[in-house]
């Protein structure tokens, strides 16, 4: 009996023993468990935590104003040049003009022209082009470009089209292939000792444009071209635009249409316009300004021409002025007849 029993309590030890032994292992399972979710739970929040005051201190960064800085200096359309006093009674020609290639009575040192192999379109702020030859139409896509001791020739189009930005245009000679357009135009330009022949126009004129000892002649004559009825010839024209100045230039229109100087307000107001000691030339009139479109002509300067009478004795054709009433003159005297030095009417 003994015997027999001796297994079954063997048994139940051993299993009593494997169900302690699974108790022990299933609790340290559970603590295992627990230990890794409190571990995770803990390493979450604490990077949820981080995370959140980043974005605290981000979004506080982003309430502080930046400290200020200066604006870039503007860049000038209006380039200003040193304009060399003229001899009394001397007035620009093809010898005192131009790019100086030892013209009798020039006493500028001759130079030697290089043919231009750069783009014609200039995009480079501040470039330079100094004693080229071009044969192209120079437009002007940046600020303060300078041309000069150069020759500038073109065909149908204009020498210079300023498009966006403004150039200084010196010692140079714009050359027209009967062109029917103006040599140069439209705005933020400034032109000094300027030799312009071969165009329909000399200058197109709009806005912030100075031009001093220059020479416009020998302009292109068409009866067709541009349509429907041929060119109207100006030696400087302007529709609209402010702040311009003409000083000291000789503009020989041999035709009569249409003016030396033809300002009408077909466009715009004009205003704030010097005009002082030209020699003006043929034309219709030698001088036109007249406010149209109910724009206002105003604080014009007008002192001190001289009206030739080189192709007609009334200086243009139908006489040496036309100017409405209604044009303002801040002042207006000094103006006479080049061979007599009578007061023009």
């Amino acid at each position: 009996m003994l015997r027999s029993l001796q297994p079954q309590r063997r048994y139940t030890k051993v299993r009593e023993e494997m169900k302690n032994k699974w108790l022990v292992g299933y609790i340290g399972a559970l603590v295992m468990i627990f230990s890794i979710t409190f571990i995770f739970f803990v390493k979450h929040h604490y990077e949820k935590s981080k995370t959140s005051a980043v974005l605290a201190i981000n979004t506080k960064e982003t309430k502080i104003e930046p400290t200020a800085t200066a604006a870039p200096t503007p860049i000038s359309e209006t380039p200003s040049v040193t304009v060399i006093p003229f001899v009394s009674g001397s007035w620009p020609n093809a010898s005192t003009t131009g790019y100086p290639h030892g013209l009798p009575n020039d006493t500028r040192p001759p130079i030697t022209l290089k043919k231009y192999t750069g783009s014609c379109n200039i995009t480079g702020n501040n470039t330079i082009i100094d004693s080229e030859e071009l044969d192209c139409t120079v437009l002007i896509n940046a600020h303060n470009v300078v041309i000069k001791n150069s020759l500038i020739t073109s065909g149908a189009a204009q020498a210079i089209t300023v498009q966006n930005g403004s150039v200084i245009v010196y010692n140079t000679e714009l050359a027209g292939k009967n062109s029917p357009e103006s040599a140069i135009g439209d705005k933020n330009f400034t032109l000094l000792r300027v030799d312009i022949h071969g165009f329909g126009d000399g200058v197109s004129a709009n806005g912030d444009v100075a031009m001093t000892d220059s020479y416009v002649h020998d302009f292109f004559k068409s009866e067709t071209s541009p349509p429907p009825d041929g060119t109207h010839n100006d030696g400087v024209q302007a529709l609209a635009g402010s702040h311009m100045a003409f000083r000291h230039n000789n503009i020989d229109l041999a035709f009569n249409e249409n003016s030396s100087f033809m300002f009408q307000t077909d466009d715009g107001d004009i205003s704030d316009v010097k005009f002082e000691n030209n020699l003006v030339s043929g034309g219709a009139y030698s001088m036109y300004m007249v406010p149209s479109n109910g724009h206002k002509m105003t604080n014009i300067i007008f002192i001190n021409n001289h009206f030739s009478r080189k192709y007609f004795t009334t200086g243009g054709q139908f006489g040496p002025l036309s100017i409405r009433d209604d044009v303002t003159f801040a002042t207006a005297s000094g103006n006479v007849w080049d061979d007599t030095g009578a007061p023009v009417k």
